[in-house]
């Protein structure tokens, strides 16, 4: 019993721990590659953010933000007049007014699930 608990206690002190990545500013230009930290959350206003590589979640708090996202499997956008831009995502879920998300390819099927609550927010996909 002793060597299955110390395999145990050995097998998770070597598992990766990943901690969120949150970045709470205004009007900053921000640069994040989810390699580091596969989520990522933002909160603020008038931020230029630009987050490469492939994420599990993001999520957008605040106003006029612009965001740029390589990849990732679920975003969140809460709040208003923000400007979002997505290469690929499986969900997307938007929440507030006046809010702008675009979206090029989705990783599950031929779009990504989408929710929106609020009014005149726009999600439609990158032409």
């Amino acid at each position: 019993m002793k060597t299955l608990g110390l395999a145990l206690l050995l097998s998770l002190a070597a598992s990766p721990a990943f901690a969120e990545a949150d970045y709470s500013d205004a009007a900053q230009t921000i640069s994040h590659d989810c390699a580091t930290d596969p989520e990522v959350s933002i909160t603020g206003s008038s931020n230029q953010v630009t987050i490469t590589g492939t994420c599990t979640e993001i999520s957008v708090q605040g106003a006029t933000n612009q965001v740029t996202i390589e990849s990732s499997q679920k975003v969140d956008v809460t709040g208003s007049s923000n400007e979002v831009h997505i290469g690929a995502t499986a969900r997307i879920s938007l929440t507030g007014t006046n809010n702008r998300v675009t979206w090029k390819k989705s990783l599950k099927g031929k779009k990504p699930k989408i929710s929106s609550t609020g009014v005149n927010n726009k999600i439609a996909k990158a032409k």
